[in-house]
């Protein structure tokens, strides 16, 4: 479909991927710890991946997806279910969540104040730390939460001021040790008060769009196991290697891997750049609108054929990116050199206008970068030999 790739532009364009595009893009390999406390099941944390969510304001593109996700309200009481229901369902996940958190962040502040080895009073703390995973019903292990609080004040100098109950730490992308210990001493001392405030504010009458989808989810989940008689291990298996199904409301966008990037125009979340090579433009030299439809492939810039064919457009329909919820704004390679510049010199003093990402390119870049994204592998690839676990329900035969 492509023809020959030109290898030595897609070398150039590689080479300004890594530079301009990997940081958000990746994929980023999880940290081991973070792995186990994610999605504990994995083998081995090359097979997990750490996806960053990039801001609206950063990013620039059209907020209505991200933002109706959290403003939009529904009333799930129609359905019977009350608010003692809705947190009697997650309670039990955020008890789970928030001890994986704790085992993951001790692990972190041990590994970088005592080594690989594990030789020291942090390191015995993670020998003796209690599973989250060994019940289906958990409950928090509260005197191993004092007990490492006061082990903390004990052997670590410096311990940084915790933020109340209600505003929790940020979780830095990476987090180096200083995000690892503010992280972890708020777990410890403040974790257990933030369940109960995340479930005192749930509303069964006025749920966003994001949580009213995922506690459907949970409640029929919930509903198969029980009356499949699903076990325990079982549904840690088929829930995804042991991952906690959570609301996740953030006004941003995750910046997927970019394997296979070719195959899926037109981009961005609501479809609104028909190319590849037009995701590098400015987006003021970004088509306005375009017909969506035809199949012929265009492989010089990567995209759909964007004019109707000798037919007429019966058989599509014209995406106006002037309206709102197409809009084509952002992700923006747009900064002149001399703001770029500044910029790299002290990112914080000079910020980037809101939608702007890089610098921009010249016609010959983004044809470099196109070319590599034909062929663009995301690494580590799963091993050839990966076998995923088998998850048999009752009554089933293997």
């Amino acid at each position: 479909m492509f023809g020959p790739i030109d290898e030595a532009r897609a070398a150039r364009g590689a080479r300004l991927f890594k530079d301009r595009c990997e940081e958000c893009h990746g994929p980023h390999v999880s940290e081991p710890a973070r792995q186990q406390a994610t999605a504990p099941l994995k083998p081995s944390s090359d097979l997990e991946w750490r996806i960053e969510v990039i801001p609206l304001e950063h990013i620039g593109t059209d907020p209505n997806a991200a933002l109706g996700f959290i403003q939009r309200r529904y009333d799930l009481s129609k359905t019977g279910l009350a608010n003692s229901d809705l947190a009697n369902a997650l309670r039990p996940l955020l008890v789970r969540q928030l001890a994986r958190d704790v085992r993951f962040r001790l692990q972190a502040v041990a590994r970088a104040r005592e080594g690989a080895a594990g030789a020291g009073p942090l390191s015995a703390a993670i020998a003796s730390w209690p599973d989250p995973d060994v019940a289906a019903n958990p409950t928090l292990p509260d005197a191993a939460f004092h007990n490492l609080d006061a082990l903390m004040v004990k052997t670590v100098t410096s311990l940084p001021q915790i933020a109340d109950a209600a505003h929790r730490p940020s979780d830095d992308f990476p987090c180096d040790d200083a995000c690892q210990l503010e992280n972890l001493l708020w777990d410890l001392r403040h974790g257990a008060e933030h369940i109960e405030i995340i479930l005192r504010r749930l509303d069964v009458k006025a749920l966003s769009e994001g949580t009213a989808l995922n506690l459907l989810g949970l409640f029929i989940r919930n509903r198969f196991y029980a009356e499949h008689h699903v076990d325990y291990a079982t549904q840690q298996c088929l829930e995804g290697f042991g991952a906690l199904d959570l609301p996740q409301e953030v006004a941003g966008y995750k910046p997927r891997p970019l394997e296979g990037v070719w195959a899926t125009a037109p981009f961005l979340h609501n479809g609104s750049v028909p190319t590849l090579y037009q995701m590098l433009l400015p987006p003021e030299k970004r088509d306005q609108k375009f017909f969506v439809g035809r199949r012929e492939y265009d492989p010089v810039h990567v995209g759909y054929v964007t004019q109707p064919d000798a037919d007429g457009d019966d058989d599509g329909f014209w995406l106006d990116t002037r309206i709102d919820g197409n809009h084509n704004t952002g992700h923006a390679f747009a900064a002149d050199a001399a703001t770029w510049e500044k910029h790299l010199a002290d990112p914080k003093q000079n910020p980037l206008p809101s939608g702007v990402i890089g610098p921009e390119f010249s016609d010959e870049q983004r044809y470099d970068i196109v070319e590599y994204l034909k062929v663009h592998r995301d690494l580590p690839a799963t091993p050839a030999d990966y076998q995923p676990p088998m998850c048999g329900l009752p009554g089933e035969t293997s």
